[in-house]
């Protein structure tokens, strides 16, 4: 029996995890070229097209994915990445639109990816909703309070800010930054009481 794609397919992910990108991509091909209709193995070689900086081939390729498989969640979410790496902002929220409205609407990943490209276009109101709406669905990551909480501190809401920060410090002890930030929280909030009478 001849080496089959789902063998090429396999062979080009144990490339890719061990970060050998080029291999990965030349096994990938073997497989689609032996299954054009691959969708896995398009989105996987976009992934490694990704670990070469070659993020128009990886857009291409999940494009691909799209195309062959619909609902294809990761080749979306991998998209919305991509494009927010080349600042094609409106492609990104429209892939992880798709996502949230149409596939997936408890995809935790894409919510906590649209929030952080609202906070970065200012939009903090709306990052804050759609940080809210990941920790729902996912309450024990320290990861999304901490998003959260910088959102908050953005918007001028340190009071809400203290408690996503205490709340990711209970589930992460050793984050680092989640500690800084608590101590200049603080800081923020004593001032503010200061400086309006509170204390």
């Amino acid at each position: 029996m001849g080496t089959n794609a789902a063998t090429y397919f396999q062979s080009g992910e144990a490339h890719y995890q061990n970060g050998n990108y080029g291999m990965a991509i030349a096994d990938l091909n073997q497989a689609i070229n032996l299954d054009p209709k691959y969708a896995r193995a398009y989105c996987l070689r976009g992934l490694a097209h990704i670990g070469k900086s070659d993020v128009n081939s990886a857009i291409t390729d999940y494009g691909q994915a799209i195309r062959l498989d619909p609902n294809y969640v990761a080749a979306y979410k991998n998209r919305a990445d991509a494009y927010h790496a080349i600042g094609n902002l409106e492609e990104a929220f429209a892939d992880c639109d798709t996502i949230i409205k149409k596939i997936d609407p408890s995809n935790v990943a894409t919510y906590f990816s649209r929030g952080i490209m609202y906070a970065e276009m200012g939009k903090l109101d709306a990052a804050i909703e759609d940080f809210s709406s990941a920790i729902k669905l996912d309450g024990d990551n320290a990861d999304l309070y901490l998003a959260r909480a910088h959102a908050h501190r953005e918007n001028r809401e340190i009071d809400k800010a203290i408690p996503d920060i205490e709340a990711a410090l209970k589930l992460d002890p050793n984050n680092a930054d989640a500690r800084n930030f608590l101590e200049l929280a603080k800081k923020m909030q004593l001032a503010k009481n200061q400086l309006f009478g509170n204390t």
